[in-house]
């Protein structure tokens, strides 16, 4: 019953997740959407400090040192953690939009969607699947209701962002009276997982350093146009997310002897193969037929081709980098990130110099290439060394 409840939550994860980016790339021009990548940009580096804070610190004691640490002072960070960055939102794209814009609508839902996300990881990883799935069914009816309330009433970039809004309310309240049980402060619970927040934190800022800075970095050179259309590269690997997110906390805390085993190899390329397959004729075949022309998703499919390589390369680079955060010491984690963050500031910026838009483009899907080798390779050495008994110190010396 339990493993079914768990199949459950993560088929309705990946239809909850999928709603905000197909939306956007579906209802939004390339110039909607390049304005809508600013806060949805900074929510993924909420996301990453989340995980860097949080989530993963809080996984991370529990598989090497047998320590829970209680709902309070989880719920009590990441609430410190979601408001600091729903302030940032709010002031980037007041600038960006105007205070006549919905800047504030942006700051809400991006706020409400970190907590709904911290909390959701509390749940799966405590195997309430029942509870996950009723949640995120809760917030995809809420998110369809809102935006087909708002799209004829307002315009398409309010109602994707009131339906994101409305879909993470929904969704949270699903926590019920938790939600308002507060422990001791963020200093001590950075105090008590500061080992593990360590090492995960200095590979997220590398991380963010291209995934997010190296985007914010171009976008004054690209225009809004085509830095809509560069991001809706990005967002093509959705079907890996969908898949490889709500199995994050069974990815990262499965054993070292299953990592790699041929059950696990096959998934992952016979996933990987699949995806890139669906992609090239979604982008080619399917999309021209269907009118979309004037949207974000179909514009990208001029660039079926770099697309569908983005995406086998995004899966594989994804799971092993899974892996890694919940195996790896810190000298493996920041050598990884380190090839990462400089391949994906060094290469699109030099491929866009060369040859614009689709330099930038082709230089994104080679900088994921090369991260998807060499976190697959990081993980390989990351379970041979790990022993649950006597987990590996973060300071260990590991040669790469």
């Amino acid at each position: 019953m339990r493993r079914l409840a768990r199949g459950g939550a993560a088929l309705s994860g990946a239809a909850y997740s999928a709603l905000i980016p197909i939306c956007a790339l579906v209802f939004l021009s390339p110039t909607q959407y390049g304005l809508f990548s600013v806060p949805y940009l900074i929510y993924a580096f909420g996301l990453s400090l989340q995980l860097s804070v949080v989530t993963e610190p809080w996984t991370r004691r529990r598989v090497s040192e047998y320590i829970t640490a209680p709902w309070r002072e989880f719920w009590t960070v990441l609430c410190t953690l979601s408001l600091a960055v729903g302030a940032i939102v709010a002031a980037v794209v007041a600038v960006v939009l105007g205070l006549s814009g919905p800047w504030w609508l942006a700051a809400l839902a991006v706020t409400v969607a970190l907590l709904r996300n911290g909390a959701r990881y509390h749940d799966i990883a405590n195997g309430l699947g029942s509870r996950v799935l009723v949640a995120d069914l809760a917030g995809v009816v809420a998110f369809v209701a809102v935006v087909v309330a708002l799209y004829e009433a307002t315009d398409p970039f309010t109602a994707v962002l009131g339906g994101w809004l409305a879909s993470a309310m929904a969704s949270l309240v699903w926590t019920g009276g938790r939600l308002w049980r507060f422990g001791s402060s963020p200093v001590s619970w950075v105090r008590a997982h500061q080992q593990h927040i360590k090492p995960l934190l200095a590979d997220s800022l590398l991380l963010d350093a291209g995934s997010i800075g190296t985007p914010f970095l171009l976008a004054p050179f690209l225009g809004a146009t085509k830095f809509g259309i560069y991001r809706g590269i990005a967002n093509v690997s959705l079907p890996v997310r969908l898949i490889l997110e709500p199995l994050r906390p069974s990815i990262g805390g499965q054993s070292p002897a299953s990592v790699f085993a041929r059950r696990n190899i096959v998934f992952v390329v016979a996933t990987s193969l699949a995806l890139t397959l669906a992609c090239f004729v979604a982008l080619e075949y399917v999309i021209p037929v269907i009118g979309l022309q004037a949207s974000t998703l179909g514009a990208l499919t001029a660039f079926a081709i770099p697309a569908s390589v983005f995406v086998l390369a995004n899966f594989v680079g994804h799971y092993y980098y899974i892996v890694c955060r919940a195996r790896g010491n810190q000298r493996q984690i920041i050598a990884g990130r380190l090839v990462q963050a400089i391949s994906a500031i060094v290469i699109p910026i030099g491929g866009f110099f060369a040859f614009d838009l689709e330099g930038a483009i082709w230089g994104f899907v080679a900088a994921s290439g090369a991260s998807a080798l060499v976190w697959a390779a990081i993980a390989w050495r990351a379970v041979r060394r790990y022993s649950p008994t006597s987990p590996p110190a973060a300071s260990e010396p590991v040669p790469l």
